[in-house]
């Protein structure tokens, strides 16, 4: 019998010990034991490495008011970013959704190069936040039918509940009406939606096309928009918003240490604010770039949105992450830099300087910057107070023109997107898609623009063959050099002089043809462009200014839902150190 029994019992033992995982055995005076099962508390985390997704990251300070600078170089590439199927293509099967995981870092130690910021910092995180929200909230009404946004893991719909917010109430008395009285307007709305005619004088047609109007009636012949390989449908997909302040993660700091022992301060010397700055240089502006490539290894992003100012930033972060990848491979790994058809930097209204933030302490400069929501009047003074120059006509790509250049590129930013959102409205997208694009140039056309040198060379006839292998060997190592030298000169010359090397300069020089080289009009217009571009954003803006309790709370959740993957990558980093 008491064999039996303790087979018995040992049975009993062996299918609960295989049934429950997690298993305690707690002894209760020395014989009688007990089996708990403990349950596990499973921590939702955020995949970002998932089929049919992608990670962009970027990052900005909130040292004072966002402009227009901020706007064009990282927050609508981030905002309006969008998976697009490729053309002639025809898929039977369902697809699958698409998600684009987007991380916006709100870069408040970055801010600390700078004594002054610190009053006003928690303010300005606020106030950015806002910003964002706004934005993201504008992009989702125009794209609502096939995109579905998250912020900080919580669905947009959700939050605009808490918010106590509806999309379309209120909204309509903001934008702007048919029946405007606005002379040679960019927004008269009947004649646009029905022309498509820009000033009253010119078609997009006759903008675009003067030079190849065969081009395009051959294609409006041949194409029919209506067939399924012409036809471009929306994919559906899913936007998750990741915003969040970067002193909340202290794994920024610890891992910015870590960096700081594979730099050297010669290396750190040759960044550009250290050279513009005086003799008081602080340790946070010297080891600006190791901060900012601590904020990219934590999240191992896929792509990084960067403004052009930050080049210089990227070139050196390279340099660090050789040096850490020679002592300890595959350490560091740098993402693809996103490439973007507004490849420009813009500049002050002047046209000399970069529109930045700390310009804000000198009362001179405050007509040099226009911020997202200014009001129109304050933009319009400001565009006439611009600096142009004393030529008479209106032209894109001269030299020695930094400032209608500067002008003209802000021009074509909001009249290229203007034009999009009629053309969705009046289903005409295909046709002004097939010309908006040739604003910008294609790889062949920028390859045919570029300036060839070739080289000569003879050789006698007695010569060796490897004197031959010789000479070519010398040819083609000249051409390499004489063309990056080209390459580099003709960076130069675009930077020097505020211009779009994207930009296909007959067609924006065609589109201003219709001003008749009147600045006034072209001013006028810009004014008009840039203050109904931010009507919609800058009335959630207003409504969130009196909700800061819950985007303190939003803060607080991209907190929680980005910390435990920056806590990873961060220890997965100490293992490969040794650490």
């Amino acid at each position: 019998m008491r064999k039996e029994n303790i087979l018995i019992l040992s049975f009993l033992l062996f299918i609960q010990v295989y049934l429950c995982k997690n298993v305690k055995v707690r002894k209760f005076k020395g014989s009688v034991f007990y089996l708990f099962r403990e349950i596990k508390i499973y921590k939702k985390k955020v995949n970002f490495q998932v089929k049919n997704s992608c990670t962009f990251l970027t990052g900005i300070k909130p040292s004072g008011d966002i402009h227009l600078g901020n706007y064009i170089g990282c927050l609508h590439p981030i905002i309006n970013l969008e998976a697009k199927r490729k053309k002639n293509f025809i898929n039977e099967k369902k697809e699958q959704v698409i998600k684009l995981n987007k991380i916006i870092l709100i870069a408040d130690l970055h801010c600390l190069t700078n004594l002054n910021n610190i009053f006003s910092l928690k303010k300005n995180v606020l106030d950015t936040m806002k910003v964002i929200i706004s934005l993201i909230i504008d992009m989702f009404i125009k794209k609502k039918k096939y995109i579905d946004i998250y912020i900080n893991d919580i669905k947009l719909e959700k939050i605009l509940k808490l918010f106590k917010c509806d999309f379309d109430s209120n909204i309509s008395k903001f934008l702007p009406s048919s029946n405007s009285n606005i002379s040679q307007s960019f927004f008269d709305y009947e004649k646009e939606l029905n022309n498509l005619n820009i000033n009253n004088t010119h078609n997009i047609k006759d903008h675009i096309f003067s030079e190849s109007t065969e081009s395009y009636n051959n294609y409006e012949e041949n194409t029919d928009y209506h067939h399924e390989k012409y036809y471009e449908k929306n994919i559906h997909q899913k936007h998750f918003f990741y915003i969040f302040r970067q002193s909340d993660i202290q794994v920024h700091t610890s891992l910015y240490y870590l960096i700081n022992s594979f730099t050297s301060i010669n290396l750190l010397n040759s960044h550009v604010h250290i050279k513009t700055s005086g003799y008081n240089k602080s340790v946070s502006l010297l080891s600006y770039p190791n901060l900012m490539l601590s904020d990219i290894l934590l999240y191992k992003p896929n792509y990084l949105i960067i403004g052009l100012d930050q080049n210089k930033n990227v070139e050196i972060i390279k340099k660090i992450c050789k040096k850490m990848n020679n002592y300890f491979p595959s350490v560091a790994k740098m993402p693809e830099i996103y490439s973007r058809k507004f490849n420009i930097e813009i500049m002050n209204l002047d046209g000399h300087r970069k529109m930045s933030k700390n310009d804000l302490l000198d009362n001179l400069n405050f007509y040099k910057i226009i911020y997202l929501f200014d009001e129109k009047d304050i933009i319009e003074k400001k565009i006439k107070k611009s600096k142009t120059d004393n030529f008479n006509y209106l032209k894109y790509g001269e030299a020695n023109r930094r400032e209608i250049n500067n002008l003209i590129n802000i021009y074509i930013f909001f009249y290229y997107y203007k034009i999009k959102s009629i053309s969705e409205k009046i289903k005409k997208y295909h046709k002004t898609l097939y010309s908006l694009e040739k604003i910008f140039l294609n790889e062949t056309e920028k390859n045919s623009e570029g300036n060839k040198t070739t080289y000569e060379f003879s050789h006698n006839e007695k010569s060796t063959s490897n004197d031959i292998k010789y000479l070519n060997f010398f040819k083609n190592s000249i051409d390499v050099k004489n063309s990056l030298n080209i390459i580099n000169e003709d960076k130069l010359f675009f930077k020097k002089n505020n211009i779009n090397p994207n930009f296909n300069e007959k067609v924006v020089n065609n589109i201003l043809s219709s001003y008749n080289n009147n600045y006034y009009n072209f001013k006028n217009d810009l004014t008009l462009l840039i203050s109904y571009h931010f009507l919609t954003s800058k009335y959630y803006y207003n409504f969130l200014l009196s909700k800061d309790n819950l985007i303190n709370k939003i803060l607080k959740m991209g907190k929680r839902s980005l910390s435990i993957r920056a806590i990873k990558t961060f220890k997965d980093f100490k293992k490969k150190l040794n650490l």
